[in-house]
């Protein structure tokens, strides 16, 4: 039977949360679940993540097979998962995530066609239990250009979007390799190389927040700043390569949205040195103008020494409150 949706769900050190992940990808009724494919990509974990994932597949052989690699980073079990994918339409999941409404999604893209898929999504926060929930601005239930000014922000990422499988495939290996925030590059891809999108206002992932060690944390962003350089580096390319004409008003914000994290992060580095070289490296990728903070009014009016430590004592006070 062909395959209707793949997800691809990469594995390294998880075992706290493989099985609420994994385990939301059963479902009840045995038509849909034949529609589904799950490829779990072993990303070489050391824990026994990849012995409770390799049950699944011993279960559910007909949905389940796993993928063992060495290790290579998150973006690498992506592009594995994407190279070996079958279905007509593409998720990806990360184990300490999970999903809601399988069937539902599944069912939407049974009467579709559109490039990109987009539904809502939930943030979860595992310490206090809070769940937000992320929804769609609009609800537009057809196919839309995806240039369609609603379509613009998360709605392009992973988090809440379904991806037709030829769309990506084409572009293998998309995801950097060795470096965090790999994921960036979805972005921009469907604004790209996508003609249609149609949305839907249910939640399909829920993204767990809150982890130590996630690569949203700011003491993980300091160290992180060189991979946030690759990753913006191979941001521009893609577009300098798949852009038609001139770039569009949201790709452009999307590049800029990558200088203000960098900016936002930099301050933060410990050694006054190596901080003032990222910043000077930063300016060189384009203007910081668009950032309208009065952190930026200091960066703009202080010497640079003096804007690093007053960062540093607002950050200390923050946290010491």
């Amino acid at each position: 039977m062909n395959k209707l949706l793949t997800i691809v769900v990469p594995v390294y050190k998880v075992e706290p949360y493989i099985d609420k992940c994994l385990g939301s990808l059963i479902l009840q009724n045995e038509n849909l679940m034949n529609q589904l494919e799950v490829i779990i990509v072993n990303d070489g974990t050391p824990d026994n993540s990849a012995e409770m994932s390799r049950e699944y597949a011993k279960r559910y052989p007909q949905t389940f097979r796993q993928i063992d690699k060495e290790n290579g980073g998150h973006g690498s079990a992506w592009n594995v998962g994407l190279k070996e994918a079958t279905g007509k339409y593409l998720r990806f999941l990360d184990s300490d995530d999970w999903l809601t409404n399988l069937d539902l999604l599944l069912e939407k893209l049974s009467a579709t066609d559109a490039d990109v898929v987009v539904t809502a999504m939930n943030t979860c926060d595992e310490h206090s239990g809070e769940t937000v929930a992320v929804s769609l601005a609009k609800t537009i239930g057809v196919e839309m250009p995806v240039k369609s000014e609603e379509f613009g922000g998360n709605m392009s990422n992973f988090w809440c979007a379904t991806y037709k499988t030829s769309l990506l495939k084409p572009l293998h290996p998309l995801f950097l390799e060795g470096v965090s925030y790999d994921d960036s590059i979805l972005y921009i891809v469907p604004h790209l190389c996508a003609d249609t999108y149609i949305a839907f206002d249910f939640v399909v992932y829920n993204y767990l927040v809150g982890r130590d060690g996630q690569s949203m944390n700011v003491a993980v962003q300091t160290k992180k700043i060189p991979d946030m350089f690759r990753n913006y580096e191979h941001l521009r390319g893609f577009v300098q390569k798949h852009a038609a004409g001139e770039i569009d008003s949201y790709v452009d914000e999307v590049l800029a949205h990558n200088r203000w994290t960098m900016f936002n992060v930099i301050p933060f580095v410990a050694d006054y040195r190596l901080s003032k070289t990222y910043m000077r490296e930063l300016v060189l990728l384009g203007s910081l103008d668009h950032i309208h903070t009065k952190k930026y009014h200091r960066y703009k009016t202080l010497p640079y020494r003096l804007f690093w430590l007053l960062e540093k004592l607002r950050n200390t006070s923050k946290v010491s409150n």
